[in-house]
């Protein structure tokens, strides 16, 4: 059966609880946990089960908490925005764009975090050159934000949200008393 969304209802205009429901294939009220372990399983079936397939690149938990705990507190902010510096696409996490601020929530593995990052034991001719890759670009994204204008903040996912919104706003008022 394909794919119907939305059940029709059995007359015009009628809201019956039924025409309301999102319903799956086979007919079973749609669930979140069903949802992903279907996309799960057509990424296998697809064979694109590459290392950094299953993993988030944005939207983490991390980065929610902050967003979320940013717009409390009544700062206005664009979420993933591209900027395009010098030839470099970049997507911070946060973007102040009239302060000209990024905001990164860098991963304490992925990006080599001093004090929770570990080296991996498994398959070390890989990871090695990746982590090694992501910390250099970083250093590049760092220095083409500088060179285009902006200012960049890192902010570890270990952080207490508390300490990250401190370091960001003490970040957003340096930049008012430059300007």
């Amino acid at each position: 059966m394909p794919w119907s969304g939305f059940q029709p209802s059995w007359r015009p205009g009628c809201r019956s609880k039924r025409s309301t429901q999102r319903a799956s294939r086979n007919g079973q009220p749609f669930s979140r946990a069903s949802h992903e372990q279907a996309a799960l399983s057509n990424r296998l079936e697809r064979g694109s089960n590459h290392p950094d397939a299953a993993n988030v690149k944005a939207g983490t938990g991390p980065e929610r908490r902050i967003r979320q705990a940013l717009h409390r507190r009544g700062h206005r902010f664009r979420a993933l925005l591209p900027i395009v510096v010098s030839g470099v696409r970049v997507r911070p996490d946060v973007v102040f764009t009239r302060r000209r601020l990024a905001v990164f929530v860098d991963g304490c593995f992925w990006h080599c975090c001093p004090e929770h990052g570990i080296n991996p034991r498994v398959n070390v001719t890989y990871w090695v050159p990746k982590l090694e890759r992501n910390r250099v670009r970083d250093n590049l994204v760092n220095l083409a934000l500088a060179a285009a204008g902006w200012r960049a903040v890192r902010v570890w996912e270990h952080v207490t949200v508390e300490q990250a919104v401190a370091a960001i706003e003490a970040a957003l008022e340096k930049g008012e008393r430059a300007s």
